[in-house]
């Protein structure tokens, strides 16, 4: 989501989670041919353990590098990407120059890199714990964050209980759950244009709405007609899980546009907390709430997708804006050149896409920023 320009967010935050979908897929084949459950979950786990070379493959964010006050860092994150792009960059005293001249807020403001250094031990537990609860404390995010939650606490909750409500609906818990995985990747695919052409507000909205009615759906034949279990229930259900699967995956690229660079990963950490509490409750409300009421599962996702859908509407667009860098809503571009000057725009929009096109010259890269 850093690394790359507005332009191209869209497409990479949805293409990226494809591989999700094929993981789901080969699941159930796994758990089909491996029954037991320990050694089930040593199948699952070891071929996770590859990820552990990410700490050194992987390039820290320059955004957050910038904003932490380490330019140095940042520069080199730039040359790397500058020479797996095949780009030329300017000398480096010229662009370290300007990447310390777009970081810098107030000249009278210490670098946070010094402050940090300054700091004892105590001072930086104390600081760490102030920015844990920042969501909470500060106003221009708390409203924010609230609806975040609520909107990932009911996607994951939603998300996994149609996954395991195979049993409910009596259906073949493999076929179920190979079905289930096959759809993510339309339900990808369909999410790419959605939030292109629509935004990321009114595509949220409507997948929180079309899940709730394919539920409701659901629970309305469970009370019509006990018995049934044959392909309008599976259909239906499935309607709702390819729903709810683009709502969730939105619900994260939504949450990283809504929070400045500071706070960005603590809110998308926080609400996989709340996604994780809603994932725990689900096989609960199958299991328990399932033997009282074979509909009464079905009632409660419905209805967490309904109140998701509502709250959902409250938070502002986020389509064709930059990443926020201060605590202020996020505009277009469009919103913010017929209401700010130039000079204003640098300052509020924070950091640009860092993309560097030798043969454009400054009036040229003006224009088009704008």
């Amino acid at each position: 989501m850093e690394l790359c320009s507005s332009r191209h967010r869209s497409t990479v935050s949805v293409m990226f989670v494809v591989p999700w979908a094929l993981g789901y897929m080969v699941l159930p084949g796994i758990a089909y041919l491996v029954r037991t459950w320990y050694w089930l979950q040593v199948a699952l786990t070891v071929p996770a353990l590859y990820t552990v070379s990410y700490f050194w493959l992987l390039p820290e964010s320059p955004r957050w590098l910038l904003a932490k006050g380490r330019h140095g860092d940042a520069l080199d994150v730039f040359k790397w990407l500058a020479k797996i792009n095949g780009r030329t960059l300017p000398p480096d005293e010229v662009l370290l120059q300007a990447l310390k001249n777009l970081a810098t807020l107030d000249d009278k403001e210490e670098p946070k890199a010094d402050q940090e250094a300054k700091e004892d031990l105590a001072a930086r537990v104390l600081t760490a714990v102030k920015q844990f609860f920042a969501l909470v404390t500060t106003a221009g995010l708390r409203g924010r964050a609230a609806v975040v939650f609520f909107c990932w606490f009911a996607g994951s909750l939603i998300y996994y209980g149609v996954a395991l409500n195979a049993t409910n609906l009596s259906t073949d818990p493999y076929l179920y759950m190979f079905l289930g995985g096959l759809l993510e990747i339309p339900s990808y695919v369909s999410l790419w244009p959605a939030i292109i052409y629509l935004g990321r507000k009114k595509s949220l909205v409507a997948l929180y709405f079309v899940c709730a009615v394919s539920i409701f759906a659901v629970m309305a034949v469970l009370i019509v007609t006990p018995g049934e279990t044959g392909t309008l229930m599976i259909f239906l259900s499935l309607c709702g899980k390819l729903a709810i699967t683009a709502a969730f995956h939105l619900a994260y690229i939504f949450t990283a546009e809504l929070f400045p660079t500071t706070y960005r990963s603590l809110a998308v950490g926080q609400a996989n907390v709340c996604a994780r509490i809603g994932s725990t409750c689900s096989p609960y409300i199958n299991d328990i709430l399932g033997v009282v009421t074979v509909w009464a599962p079905s009632a409660v996702f419905g209805s967490l997708a309904l109140m998701a859908a509502g709250l959902a509407a409250l938070l502002p667009e986020t389509k064709d804006c930059d990443l926020p860098e201060t605590n202020e809503i996020p505009r277009s571009r469009q919103r913010r050149n017929s209401q700010d000057s130039a000079d204003s725009l640098e300052m509020k929009t924070g950091l640009p896409n860092c993309s560097f096109e030798p043969d454009i010259d400054q009036s040229e890269t003006n224009t088009g920023r704008s």
